[in-house]
């Protein structure tokens, strides 16, 4: 049944992980840039729903095919927490990639994109010339000092706590536990 449970939990993390990178190619060619609170807002509250889906329905296929129905609350978590680990690394691999060999300039459009709305945002809520540029210098200095492989780490780590909390709400409708008493009965 371990055997079984791992291989399971490994497919259905490569699922949810190739379904965030259709979602990001699909976001890709119809040509938007997470830029703007709405934006970055939205994108995240799409995340997090799919992420939450995917962990609560595979979670409960898991529990009613592989554990006949039950499972505890921490293997519940457990469970949705590899799930999101898998998909975090698939998904973390794919930005990467996708950064780095598909889309260089990927990164330099989405800076220029963020910094002009900055931009934008600062100069109508009054801030002076000086500090918008000064501002955007900060922005262009780290900029310079992007690190692929860190942001990759980042991305991973961020997704399975983003997958913990997901699974600890989720977990909490998900677990079944057997009825000690039942069985208790069934055995005098």
């Amino acid at each position: 049944m371990e055997k079984n449970y791992i291989k399971t939990v490994s497919l259905y993390g490569a699922i949810v992980g190739v379904i965030l990178i259709l979602i990001s190619v699909i976001l890709y060619f119809l040509n938007f840039l997470p830029v703007g609170t709405m934006r970055v807002l939205g994108l995240f509250i799409l995340n997090v729903s799919v992420l939450y889906v995917c962990i609560f329905y595979l979670t409960k296929k898991i529990r009613d095919n592989i554990f006949k129905g039950y499972l505890s609350y921490w293997n519940c978590v457990k469970t949705g927490v590899f799930i999101s680990l898998l998909a975090s690394l698939i998904i973390s691999l794919y930005t990467l990639a996708f950064t780095t060999l598909l889309d260089p300039g990927y990164l330099e459009k989405l800076l220029v994109a963020q910094k002009e709305w900055l931009a934008n945002f600062m100069h109508s809520s009054g801030m002076p010339d000086d500090n918008i540029d000064q501002m955007l210098a900060v922005i262009d200095e780290k900029a310079a000092n992007i690190n692929h492989l860190s942001d990759f780490f980042v991305s991973v780590i961020l997704g399975v706590a983003k997958g913990f909390v997901i699974s600890l709400i989720a977990s909490s409708y998900i677990k079944k536990e057997k009825d000690i008493f039942a069985q208790s009965e069934t055995n005098e």
